[in-house]
Formats: structure tokens, C-alpha cells, sequence
């Protein structure tokens, strides 16, 4: 099981209590966070891109986003690996430092736990930050704009530079449609409504002087099947997620009534609720109890004890998660505790009946220093927390259960979710949506996207539409009714010219190579790609002969951004199934479904979709309204496979 952490918290709970001018006093012996990358884990060509743009190109700042899955966390441990330089890792919580080996942003600036302004930043002579090359945010999307502004305040300042975040290069790693930032209210959104365009932190000033890489990864490792990612990736940016929400509240919930098993993990809205289920669980069996207290060296964060618990009450029976990679389990892993033996626990993992031994680990935590021997900076344990690596299983938060994968989800939403990407990131947990079952119906209201977010991912990636795209007629208010229909007369449309069957069949062969040889963007040979070129009523830009004006208009945007494609191409597997379209640059196939109801309409779409999902191709799929809204929808659905308009 691969382990991407992208665990949540409030920005600021890690902070509660602490003097930011204090410095641990504890051993400064040298530690390394140990991370082993998994067996399985290979660049694909846009981490192979984001790696060069970070050591060859040598970019200021580089974004690094992805869906769920993606490997993000990996990719941070890989740079940590073979970076040829200074780096410190830094995030917005305790909790994520600690299962990255890294420092809090706090923590490691000194900045004070609540709202403040740059005048407060006062000089610090650290010998770390002046030799540092390069400084990791994971989890970025939770940093608000305000504290990166700070953070390139800090950094010009102690490294008397000029240059934005003082010369050293950031690479920023975030969802920003799984995690947000924690929205201020009273005094403090008041500042922020003065002072910037938002909370994200891509609204942050410094941006108005440096330019931004942005590299978006596209393999998805935990899941597989292509209709459940197709589902997620609806959802995700909310397109067209009204017809998916019926269909998985018909396969999660309606279908599934009275099939939740004891065993299968509740992911809830708040921390209250998992409590009440994991005491009222607990307290079920009929059998003595062991208590299991945490011990703590250094400082550590209140953060880390509400994930770790200090006091762990278990009994034989109980269902636990594994906190930690440990031998035999991976952190996540849902077991039963089989025996307490004192200070260890023997537990059997569920999925497939595994006896581990469970005894007490350690998490630590580390800051940043100079190494006048060495001339390089090394990370230095300033605090340690021990406790068993468990916590009870039958219940856990969406928010703490961000970078772990599990078999077996029931999604709790009582009350409803109240954060962007909540209901994305219970959904993308689990691996199969065979496995994932609802405790009541979700509802439109429950998937929440900024349009900030829309808009600044199309920004980034360069996905606002071009003059010569716009006019392409996508968005025209043409007369485009029926627009999955062929045409009730047998005519073709060409440039406003209606053409007779009888015509068309007689121009086909003399008119196709004249339309590709001026249309390298698109190299087919229609004779020979299409099966039906004589019922195929409309004619794109590129030369394709189409069956509806649906057609028409997504071949004509795919042409005018400039993406290769083929149209009518045969699936490479043994059934005689062809696609509306074919990208080679992504792998994906796009089928456009009209409002048809004719049961032969149906049963072939049926049948496509069966075909798609048994071979796990990558699929977009297109309706009637969404055709008419190709430019706010394709591209954002193209770089989820790393296809790149315009």
C-alpha cells in the first residue's frame, strides 16, 4: 500500500500554547525521518517534468497538484533523496510535519501562532536559512496567502535579497480541491478583505513579481477503475456531478440498505461523532480493558495527541487502524486486536487475516539546522511522542483520514459537509467504489468547490480560452436542439452548404486527403478510420465526417486547441467497439451521450460503458448541455490525464 499523506488540520492548532521565542532543550542529536519509496514508484512523464523544471530549468517556484492518489508525498521524498542541495520541508500543521519529517512553517520562521504584520518580523541570523537552496511546502493549499506573503517578507529580509522568498527556490505541493485553507472570521477576514483577492494562497502578493511552474501529476495509484475515477474526477471540480451523485447514491446507499458490515470504516464530518461511535463500539464488547498512556519528550503539539491519542483504551475485539507503517501493516491498515500482552498488542488485519505485533512507536519531530562540520544543513530531533501505533477503527474524520487508502468506506455526512473538497476526499479513500456504502443519500449541497479554485487552476495551467476558440461556435446560442441527433434529411453540412448523400459520396474520396493534408494537427485516414462515412452528415473543421453537430463541435474544439485526435477509432480489445474520440497524448477516449431513449441507443452505451470500465480506459463522457459548454469543462477534464489545450 502506498502511503500519501495529505492529512488535515486547522493551521493554527499546532501552535496553541506554544512561546514562539522558546527553543526546546533536549539532545541535538543528529535524526533522519525514514521513508522508504515505494518498489512500484516510477516517474511518469509529468514528474519527470517537475523534477527537471526543479534541478535542470532551475524555476523560482514550482506548484506540484494532482487528484487524490497521485503521489505527491512520494515525490517529495524522492527530491528529499536526490536533490543536489539544502532543502528544509515545511507545512501548515504538527500532524503533517511529523508524518513527513518535516518542521511547522511556525516553527521553523518563528512566526507567532495568531494574525500579524511584516513590521513584527524581527532580524534572525540562522545559519540554516542562509545556506538553504530550496524549501518545500506540502500541503500548501492550506497556507494562507497572508503567511506566504510573510514567509517572502522573512526570507528577503534575513537573506537581505531582493529577490522573491529571498532568492531560494519553493516548490509548492497541494490539492487545492481536497484542502483549504481555515476561513477567519470577525477582525481578521476584515484584513483580509482589505488587503488581498482571498485567503488561497495563490492570492498572495509575491505572485505579482514571480512567475509560477505549475506541474499537475496524473497517475493514479490507488485507484483503478476507470468509472470510479471518472466519478471523482466529476466531483472534484462539480461537473456535471448532479447525474453522477444519483448514480452513486443509487450504487452506495439504495442498493446497498442493510449491507454495511462491523468491520467497514465510518468517515464522518466532525470528531464528536467518530467519538460517540468508537465509545459506543467499544463499550459493546464484554471484556476487561487495558489502557495504553503516551509518553512525550521535547515539545509536541496538542495537534498530534488528537490523531495520537495520549490515552488508548482497548479490549480483545476492538476494531483499530494502524497510525504508522509498521512490519506487516501499513498506516491506515483496519485490524482487530487479538491480545494485550503488556505493552504490545497482537492484532489481525481484516482484508487478509495477518497477525502483526504491535509495540510501542516513536514520532518525532525536527527542525532545521546548520552543520559546521558537515558545511550542509541536517535535520535535529527536538521532540519525540511514543504510544502504541493505534487508534479505534470503527470511526475517523475525513480531515485525519487525508493520504491514507482503505478497502472498506461507509461515508457519514449527518449534518451535511461544510468544507471544499470534503465529500471528494471521503469518496477518494477508498479504492473500489464496490466498497464504499452511504449512511444516508448525499446531496448537491454536500460537493463544495471555490470558484477560485476553477479559476486559478485555469489560470496556472493556461486554460482560458482563446479568442480563436471561443468563436469556433461552441458557446454560439446556435440552433444546436437535438444536437445528438443525425440529420433528419440525408444532407451534410458543409460551411453553411448543404450537400446530397448522393454527392457526398461521390466527394468523399477527393475532398478527405485535400482537408488533411492542410490539417497536420490531426493525421487520420478517414477512409480507413471510419466505419460509416456515408452516414456521416456533418463535416468538421479538421476533415472528419460526423454523425451529429454534438460531433462536429467537440472535434472542432479539439482542432482549434490543438490536441490530436481520431474520431470513430477502434478500441484495441477483442469486441468490435469503436470510441467518438480518441486522444493519443493522454490515453483518454471521449463519447459524447445524447438524450436519446431508444432502447437499441441504450443497450449500445451500456454496452461501451461495460467495455471501458473492463479494460480501465480513461474516459470522459459528454452530455447534450455539457457539448454547449466545452470550453469551462474539457479542459480541466484533459489535465486530469495531462492533456494540455491550447
Amino acid at each position: 500500500m502506498v502511503d500519501f499523506s495529505d492529512i488535515s488540520q486547522k493551521i493554527n492548532e499546532d501552535l496553541e500554547g506554544r512561546n514562539p521565542q522558546s527553543k526546546p532543550k533536549i539532545s541535538q542529536e543528529k535524526a533522519e525521518f525514514k521513508y522508504v519509496l515505494p518498489e512500484n514508484y516510477q516517474f511518469d512523464n509529468n514528474a519527470k517534468r517537475a523534477f527537471s523544471a526543479l534541478t535542470v530549468e532551475k524555476k523560482p517556484v514550482i506548484f506540484l497538484t494532482g487528484r487524490a492518489g497521485t503521489g505527491k508525498t512520494t515525490f517529495i521524498h524522492y527530491v528529499k533523496k536526490n536533490f543536489a542541495g539544502n532543502i528544509a520541508i515545511l507545512t501548515p500543521t504538527g500532524m503533517t510535519a511529523l508524518n513527513i519529517g518535516g518542521q511547522t512553517i511556525h516553527s521553523f520562521f518563528r512566526f507567532p501562532p495568531r494574525a500579524f504584520e511584516d513590521n513584527e518580523i524581527k532580524d534572525y541570523h540562522n545559519k540554516a536559512i542562509a545556506h538553504l537552496d530550496l524549501i518545500i511546502i506540502d500541503e500548501v493549499s492550506m497556507v494562507q496567502s497572508d503567511l506566504l506573503d510573510h514567509i517572502d517578507f522573512a526570507l528577503r529580509k534575513w537573506r537581505k535579497s531582493s529577490s522573491p522568498f529571498g532568492g531560494i527556490q519553493m516548490l509548492l505541493v497541494g490539492d487545492c480541491f481536497q484542502l483549504s485553507p481555515w476561513i477567519k472570521f470577525g477582525a481578521e477576514k476584515k484584513r483580509f478583505e482589505e488587503k488581498y483577492r482571498s485567503q488561497w494562497f495563490f492570492d498572495a502578493n509575491v505572485f505579482d513579481s514571480v512567475s509560477v511552474e505549475a506541474v499537475n501529476l496524473t497517475s493514479i495509484y490507488r485507484q483503478k477503475d476507470s468509472l470510479f475515477i471518472n466519478i471523482l474526477n466529476r466531483i472534484r471540480i462539480k461537473y456535471n456531478h448532479e447525474k453522477y451523485i444519483k448514480e452513486l447514491n443509487k450504487c452506495c446507499y439504495y442498493d446497498k440498505k442493510g449491507q454495511q458490515t462491523e468491520d467497514q470504516l465510518i468517515l464522518t464530518t466532525t470528531n464528536n461523532r467518530a467519538d460517540v461511535v468508537n465509545a459506543a463500539r467499544l463499550g459493546f464488547i464484554d471484556s476487561p480493558s487495558q489502557v495504553y498512556k503516551a509518553s512525550e519528550k521535547g515539545k509536541i503539539t496538542k495537534e498530534v495527541q488528537k490523531t495520537i491519542p495520549l490515552e488508548l483504551e482497548l479490549k480483545v475485539g476492538a476494531q483499530v487502524m494502524v497510525t504508522k507503517n509498521i512490519k506487516g501493516a501499513a498506516n491506515g491498515t483496519l485490524a482487530i486486536v487479538k491480545q494485550m500482552l503488556g505493552d504490545r498488542v497482537i492484532i489481525e488485519t481484516i482484508d487478509d487475516q495477518i497477525s502483526v505485533e504491535c509495540s510501542t512507536e516513536i514520532w518525532e519531530q525536527f527542525n532545521y539546522e546548520w552543520d559546521e562540520v558537515e558545511k550542509s544543513i541536517s535535520s535535529h530531533k527536538t521532540g519525540e511522542y511514543r504510544q502504541v501505533p493505534l487508534r479505534l477503527g470503527w470511526a475517523i474524520t475525513i480531515h485525519k483520514s487525508q493520504g491514507l487508502t482503505f478497502d472498506s468506506v461507509n461515508i457519514d455526512l449527518t449534518g451535511g459537509a461544510f468544507s471544499p473538497g470534503q465529500t471528494y476526499v471521503a469518496l477518494s479513500r477508498c479504492r473500489t467504489l464496490e466498497r464504499v456504502t452511504f449512511h444516508q443519500p448525499i446531496s448537491l449541497a454536500d460537493i463544495i468547490v471555490d470558484p477560485k479554485i476553477l479559476e486559478f487552476y485555469k489560470r496556472i495551467f493556461n486554460l482560458e480560452v482563446p479568442k480563436k476558440l471561443s468563436s469556433t461556435g461552441a458557446n454560439d446560442a446556435v440552433a444546436l436542439s437535438n444536437l445528438g441527433a443525425q440529420s433528419d434529411k440525408h444532407y451534410h453540412q458543409e460551411g453553411g452548404d448543404l450537400v446530397s448523400e448522393v454527392e457526398l459520396s461521390t466527394q468523399i474520396e477527393e475532398k478527405i486527403p485535400i482537408v488533411f493534408d492542410d490539417s497536420p494537427l490531426v493525421k487520420a485516414d478517414i477512409t480507413s478510420d471510419f466505419r460509416h462515412k456515408y452516414v456521416a452528415m456533418h463535416r468538421a473543421t479538421d476533415g472528419h465526417f460526423v454523425r451529429s453537430k454534438a460531433e462536429m463541435l467537440i472535434d472542432n474544439w479539439l482542432y482549434m486547441a490543438e490536441i490530436a485526435h481520431a474520431y470513430e477509432r477502434k478500441l484495441p480489445v477483442e469486441e468490435e467497439v469503436y470510441s467518438d474520440f480518441y486522444v493519443p497524448r493522454g490515453k483518454v477516449y471521449i463519447e459524447f451521450w445524447g438524450y436519446d431513449n431508444n432502447a437499441k441507443y441504450l443497450a449500445r452505451k451500456q454496452k461501451k460503458q461495460a467495455i471501458y470500465q473492463k479494460y480501465n480506459f480513461n474516459l470522459i463522457e459528454l452530455t447534450d448541455e455539457e457539448v454547449l459548454n466545452l470550453d469551462d469543462i474539457l479542459p480541466l477534464m484533459l489535465l486530469e490525464y495531462g492533456v494540455q489545450a491550447y
